[in-house]
């Protein structure tokens, strides 16, 4: 094997095989059996891999199926061995490059149980009708003492935000408004058209239902990606057709961006759910940054304008342990939703009335010591030191030209290896590779990265579940020879969890549990070790994951939730291991148990998601090692929370002193809000300016296009239009992840053409039998006129100018192709 830098830049790494300088392999056996010589009395375990096919390593598509099968699941509600998700248009705002793909999702059915494909899932609610007739009697709401003081303000039309704990009906006070508002737009004979703001179509579909339930009188309908995409009907085409529109927040943002929907005036009420969210770039505050241009820069009267209603179960205080701090990040979120009123339970018997329904769970820290000796970890550890010691060591590397040498230093083992930590780190020495001017450097250094990320992702599943879960993801480097496990070790953390589930969930066979973890990866870990767990697989754990990946990388589809939430509710699924999909705004039956397992975030969160143990007597747990940061990040929350119920009565009593203070100061922060999102505006107007910046292969630097070849649809789907750079790239058809109304399909894969390296760049868009490649951000490098080179995250962060493209241009394009042909 010849040893230079252009060929070793792209070797890449079989499971546990550590490729050195001078070609010698050192697999994990060799380790163990190193490390026995030191801890004779350490139980073995032993694993011989082999390299994975060298076409496949060189970065094309990775291996799609396990050379073993896993053992059955009993996870998976939701049975589409062809499915591919359906995505809704708040996912691919910030999400251009689809992963197209190739596998096919192997699913079992508990029972033989039927469940509902995409397309016959209906986005319907039972008033989503042209003319609901006249047979049906309008009634009062009917609200609880406490629901009726959450109201009161909104009731009069005042723009508030709702604070109330989850369970407590925070939805219905808000139909309690919306009825109010409508019969008061009636009486002055004026324009009433309400829009609900959810984050997922999930969430407008359940909080469509409720309203249409609440008021049989008005016509609701719900809207999100899938509406327009299954059904072919636009928000606007129904403006004049519907009373109420539930719908996801990223497409109305979309329809006000392209104009089709005029001005936020279009709607003379807007109730943002969940919305503490509106802070720094969500589309909360987007849409919002167009109300107060009309207040601020239009001087539109505020009757003129649509009244806001905010609904959420805490404000949060930024994380902040100050009071003034905390007031302040509270005043902006107030500030950010024009609120004039913070409506909360504060009277001594709504107080009262409220607790009986909250039921507040006991809570609990547990720290549990982590492995005693952990051969796995002092492996893998060992192989990522040596891989990073090969890179420094690498000629190119260390004979680095001056503008380059800084790389040196990076290319250092952090201490964060093996830990969520890492992906920050990962995330910024990205952002470093990017920068290196060297394409030789760039070749040795990011095929290291690729593996040492996903060896990272194994450790920290490890760490939180067992061995052979470990080897589950890493046997995408790698086909198995032989897997022996003999006696082993067992992770404290699940004796500790098998513990807690045995005597809560198994004693009582109503009680029902909510498992939080941080990664899809591990939610199927733990699914996996319940059900093969003889004392626990009575529970038939299912995992709840987000729609933000393919089912077949561990996504779940919009029915497949459904199911997993309803079979929850039946107690066919006890227990419930979910990422944060799960953590707010979700309808989940009563929980007797919560556990955060080795994942805190922060106190808004930690509210909530104790919010769902709901059940009388229920607990909330928070399992975490020893001295981890876990323990502390707790403890501040709560620190915080405490600090939340502190600040509010205060903000409250300033709020409405009849001096107006509030009024005053409001206007001031709303001004130096806009004024700084003006300046912003305009920087990014200069760096948008700048064109012919070259975007590169992130992983081989081969040039793919320039900016000019860059159009974007919709303003999220950026494709390239140049058929020059096509010869750069491999197209490859796959199944249609996302359609267009307007026909455009999205899917398949899309890889870069060099030999050797193949890497996939993002998907393909067909229009018309045309083919234009869809870029994935992440995956390049994109480099500026004066050769500075930079990686990106989110395209309205890329420094260069790209054009806006209607399909009247599109199809123009593909009109002058076909006359070629």
């Amino acid at each position: 094997m010849p040893n230079n830098d252009h060929v070793n830049g792209y070797l890449h790494f079989g499971l546990f095989i550590f490729i050195q300088e001078n070609c010698q392999l050192q697999t994990f056996e060799d380790r163990v059996v190193s490390a026995r010589k030191n801890s004779p009395e350490i139980k073995t375990y032993t694993i011989i891999m082999e390299k994975t096919n060298p076409k496949t390593a060189k970065g094309g598509k990775r291996k799609q199926e396990q050379s073993s099968q896993p053992p059955p699941k009993h996870n998976r509600l939701s049975t589409f061995p062809e499915e591919t998700m359906s995505k809704d248009e708040d996912m691919l705002a910030e999400n251009d490059g689809i992963q197209g793909t190739e596998k096919k999702e192997e699913n079992a059915t508990r029972n033989e149980q039927t469940v509902m494909s995409d397309e016959e899932f209906e986005i319907n609610t039972a008033t989503d009708q042209e003319d609901l007739g006249s047979n049906v009697d309008e009634e009062d709401i009917s609200l609880r003492g406490y629901q009726e003081e959450l109201a009161k303000e909104g009731c009069e039309g005042k723009n508030v935000i709702v604070v109330a704990p989850t369970n407590s009906g925070k939805t219905r006070v808000a139909c309690k408004i919306m009825q109010v508002h409508l019969r008061q737009k009636k009486a002055e004979r004026k324009m009433g058209r309400i829009i609900f703001l959810v984050e997922n179509e999930a969430l407008a579909i359940q909080q469509g239902e409720v309203c249409a339930e609440l008021l049989p009188t008005y016509r609701t309908k719900v809207f999100s990606g899938n509406v327009h995409r299954l059904k072919k009907q636009m928000l606007w085409d129904f403006l004049e057709r519907r009373d109420i529109f539930v719908v996801t927040a990223q497409l109305f943002l979309n329809a006000l961006k392209a104009k089709n929907i005029e001005s936020v005036r279009e709607f003379s009420l807007i109730v943002f759910d969940e919305c503490h969210h509106s802070n720094k770039q969500h589309m909360y505050n987007e849409i919002m940054s167009r109300y107060l241009d009309l207040k601020l820069r239009e001087k539109v009267e505020s009757s003129e304008l649509p009244q806001i209603v905010g609904l959420t179960a805490s404000l949060g205080v930024g994380g902040k342990t100050e009071k003034v701090q905390g007031l302040n990040h509270m005043k902006k979120i107030m500030a950010n939703m024009d609120a004039k009123f913070l409506c909360t339970v504060r009277t001594p018997d709504t107080i009262e009335q409220l607790k009986r329904f909250a039921n507040p769970p006991v809570e609990e820290l547990l720290p549990v010591h982590g492995r005693d000796v952990d051969l796995f970890k002092i492996a893998v550890q060992e192989i990522a030191k040596n891989m990073f010691d090969y890179m420094t060591q690498a000629p190119a590397v260390r004979d680095a030209a001056s503008n380059d040498k800084f790389i040196q230093t990076i290319c250092r083992f952090p201490a964060s290896f093996g830990t969520e930590k890492y992906l920050q780190w990962n995330a910024d020495f990205m952002k470093a590779i990017a920068k290196v001017e060297s394409k030789d450097i760039r070749r040795v250094i990011n095929p290291h990265r690729i593996h040492l990320e996903m060896y990272n992702k194994a450790l920290m599943v490890h760490r939180d579940a067992r061995i052979r879960d470990a080897l589950d993801i890493l046997k995408e480097f790698a086909e198995p020879r032989i897997e022996t496990f003999a006696n082993e070790p067992e992770n404290p953390k699940l004796i500790k969890l098998e513990e807690i589930l045995l005597r809560v969930l198994s004693s009582n066979q109503n009680a029902r549990g909510i498992i939080f973890v941080r990664t899809k990866e591990l939610a199927q870990a733990l699914v996996r070790w319940v059900n093969e767990t003889d004392s626990l697989k009575g529970l038939n754990a299912s995992e709840f994951t987000g729609q933000g990946a393919a089912a077949s990388d561990g996504g779940m589809t919009k029915s497949g939730q459904k199911n997993a939430l309803q079979f929850f509710k039946d107690g066919q699924h006890r227990l419930l291991i979910a990422t944060s999909v799960a953590e707010e705004g979700l309808d989940i039956s009563k929980c007797n148990l919560v556990i955060r397992y080795e994942h805190v975030t922060n106190e808004i969160v930690r509210l909530q998601s104790r919010g769902r143990a709901r059940a009388e007597n229920s607990l909330y747990y928070v399992i975490a090692e020893e001295g981890s940061w876990i323990l502390e990040k707790e403890e501040r929350n709560f620190r915080c929370e405490k600090l939340m119920e502190k600040i509010v009565p205060d903000l409250q009593l300033f709020i409405e002193d009849p001096a107006n203070f509030w009024e005053r100061e409001l206007l001031d922060i709303q001004e130096k809000m806009k004024r700084e999102e003006e300046r912003q505006a305009q920087q990014r107007a200069v760096h948008m300016a700048t064109t012919g910046a070259r975007f590169e292969c992130f992983n081989c630097s081969s040039l793919i296009c320039l900016s000019d070849d860059i159009r974007v649809i919709k303003g999220a789907h950026h494709v390239i239009i140049d058929e020059e750079a096509k010869r750069r790239l491999i197209l490859k058809k796959g199944a249609t992840d996302f359609e267009e109304p307007e026909g455009a399909k999205y899917g398949g894969v899309l890889l870069c053409a060099n030999e050797e390296c193949q890497r996939q760049l993002g998907s393909v868009c067909t229009y018309n039998c045309t083919e234009f490649p869809l870029m994935g951000l992440k995956n390049f490098r994109v480099v500026d006129q004066s050769g500075k080179g930079r990686q990106f995250k989110k395209w309205n962060q890329v420094n260069c100018r790209l054009e806006e493209f209607t399909f009247d241009e599109l199809n123009a394009v593909v009109a002058e192709r076909l006359a070629i042909v």
